[in-house]
């Protein structure tokens, strides 16, 4: 999980990736193409999984309510 200052959020994911670490990266993944290309390269040659999110909404409460809409509302 990588939820430092925005700026540093490439160079902290390609470090962990070059560990053999899977990452889960808040937005923004990159400032940059060049930045998203090399991520994509190395987690190809590192065979690891990477995620771009915003953590508040992987919380239980963004679910329910997905659900409820889902659900046609009537909860």
């Amino acid at each position: 999980m990588i939820a430092t200052p925005d700026h540093s959020h490439a160079v902290i994911a390609a470090n962990a990736m070059t560990l053999g670490k899977h990452v889960y990266v808040q937005k923004p993944l990159t400032h940059s193409v060049y930045e998203s290309r090399l991520l994509t390269k190395l987690a190809r040659k590192y065979k690891v999984a990477t995620q771009m999110g915003n953590q508040g909404h992987s919380g239980d409460d963004i679910r329910k309510t997905c659900e409820l809409i889902w659900s046609g509302g009537n909860r």
